[in-house]
């Protein structure tokens, strides 16, 4: 008799392989997504950016346990770690949504320190987690609460953020979401306003939508493959870009032309960006994990 767990296992297994390749298969014809955003009206409204504010995202200085433990996490083990899909992803909107800076440098500090790394799967979920290359059809993006509602869902025990974040060690599991400043010594106060911050993105990115949400035709609205393919944020670090500069055509495969589809495959092209099924805006609710059984069998789960 097939044993049920290790068939969802095998199942689980089937679907991020099909999950990553369809990522890969975008980059293959639509490669200007490793360098823009997938609609040019996000890049073109331009973004915000504070180098104090992204130093302390990126060095677990936010304010916001959950946050800074994901960020120490990611820098000393490479992600390997406890650093799951849902806490990448919260991780990643607190950036792109609450501080609403550039997804971009966002994917280039997670490509600088994830040992897993895979530029379409992550460039792709950053440029998604910061609701900028969504489906058509669809007017909401989840934005993560990264307060106590984050605590009670991914680290109920706190053992996740009192590992990675030791100087709230002495705190209760209820007290990890904003830590109450008298009870702390060595820990920042929260950098932003999570409320405030959600309202502002919210307005910003309905206002951006508007410009090609439910268009039969995403075509003209898409971003198109630059002249000069040098790697975002390459500036920030010693690098060599020369590669970028020279005229290569072997380098890589010819993207797909946007400029010379008919109404036909432009219409065959906007199915990549539509959800094929009905995704509904995430209702918070409490669960409780049940304790693993104690036998020889380990279930691996690939999509926690």
């Amino acid at each position: 008799m097939t044993n049920a767990k290790a068939e969802r296992s095998r199942q689980q297994l089937l679907s991020r392989l099909r999950w990553g390749s369809g990522f890969a298969q975008r980059f293959r014809y639509l490669p200007q997504l490793e360098v823009r955003s997938l609609y040019t009206i996000f890049d073109q409204d331009g973004w915000e950016f504070d180098e104090a504010l992204y130093q302390a995202w990126q060095q677990g200085q936010t304010g916001f346990p959950i946050i800074d433990a994901a960020a120490r996490c990611l820098q000393a083990t490479g992600g390997w770690q406890q650093l799951n899909f849902r806490v990448r992803a919260m991780y990643s909107s607190f950036l792109s949504n609450l501080l609403r800076m550039d997804w971009r440098y966002g994917a280039l500090h997670f490509m600088r320190h994830l040992l897993d790394g895979d530029c379409p799967i992550d460039h792709y979920q950053w440029a998604m987690q910061s609701g900028v290359t969504h489906c058509v059809d669809k007017t909401w993006t989840r934005i993560y609460n990264p307060e106590q509602t984050a605590v009670d869902r991914c680290d109920p025990e706190g053992l996740f953020i009192k590992r990675w974040v030791p100087e709230l060690a002495h705190l209760s599991p209820e007290d990890l979401g904003l830590p109450p400043s008298l009870l702390l010594k060595d820990y920042p106060s929260p950098i932003l306003n999570y409320k405030q911050a959600r309202q502002r993105r919210v307005k910003q990115l309905e206002h951006q939508r508007q410009l090609f949400l439910h268009q039969q035709n995403v075509v003209p609205y898409l971003a198109r493959l630059p002249k000069l393919l040098t790697p975002f944020g390459a500036e920030r670090f010693a690098s060599e870009v020369g590669w970028a500069k020279a005229e290569s055509p072997q380098l890589f495969p010819p993207p797909l032309n946007l400029d010379d589809l008919d109404l036909e495959q432009s219409h065959a092209l906007r199915t990549w960006f539509v959800a094929h099924i009905n995704i509904k805006p995430h209702k918070p609710r409490q669960s409780k994990k049940k304790a693993l059984k104690s036998d020889d069998f380990v279930q691996l789960d690939l999509l926690s």
